[in-house]
């Protein structure tokens, strides 16, 4: 298989419009700039979603360096694991 074949998928672009219809659920993603990939990021539930992330990131919540990113791609949302519970 050759390595350099491109991957055909669908970015989105990352502005308020577009995110409305981001997963509201945990899982992957990646933010782009330029044509490429600037940004993976994971929402680990506890009330974190793809969703919500990507409203942060355009909000510049996450740093300045994310809140250039014109697109994102909503990655696979694998069954994540619970953190662990700790207690007294």
């Amino acid at each position: 298989m050759d390595s350099k074949q491109p991957i055909h998928t669908k970015i989105w672009s990352l502005d308020e419009s577009m995110v409305r219809h981001a997963p509201e659920a945990p899982g992957v993603y990646a933010l782009w700039k330029e044509g490429r990939v600037i940004y993976y990021g994971r929402a680990c539930g506890d009330g974190a979603t793809i969703k919500s992330c990507l409203i942060e990131h355009i909000s510049g919540m996450r740093g300045a360096s994310t809140r250039g990113a014109t697109h994102y791609l909503p990655g696979l949302r694998p069954e994540l694991p619970p953190r662990a519970q700790t207690g007294a």
